[in-house]
């Protein structure tokens, strides 16, 4: 099984937004929590995010179609 793993810059690409806003999320705790952290730098994996996008995270964390109503 190859994990792909992306990191916050790639993140924010993905979803659209700032860095900064991915941060803010992170900390509001509005996104899944990172499964790396290498050197201070969180990385999720890609089925993670898919996942959370369709609102099958199973943490509890806002789906990206709650996002829309912050």
């Amino acid at each position: 099984m190859n994990l792909k793993l992306i990191d916050q810059k790639q993140l924010a690409r993905l979803l659209g937004v700032s860095e900064r806003t991915i941060y803010r999320w992170r900390r509001q705790k509005k996104l899944p929590r990172p499964l790396v952290f290498d050197l201070n730098r969180p990385f999720w994996s890609m089925a993670q995010i898919e996942n959370w996008e369709k609102g099958t995270d199973t943490v509890g964390h806002l789906t990206r179609k709650a996002k829309k109503h912050l």
